[in-house]
């Protein structure tokens, strides 16, 4: 979605960031979209979508964290 702003704004590092998230949540296949994308973007934006990755990591961490609790 964020990589063609399908329903939101267009943002192709909030792309990687989530592209990123994909292998680790059972969505493999999307390692072949994650890979072209890094190399369009270039090693600094994927630095940033890393970082953003880890974030959106942190953030559902805490989600489910908070889901358990109730």
């Amino acid at each position: 979605m964020y990589e063609h702003g399908d329903g939101v704004m267009k943002d192709e590092v909030e792309a990687l960031a989530w592209y990123n998230l994909a292998p680790t949540s059972g969505l493999a296949d999307q390692t072949n979209h994650r890979d072209r994308l890094e190399r369009a973007l270039g090693p600094q934006a994927s630095s940033a979508a890393r970082s953003r990755a880890e974030e959106l990591r942190q953030q559902i961490r805490e989600m489910k964290a908070t889901t358990a609790a109730k």
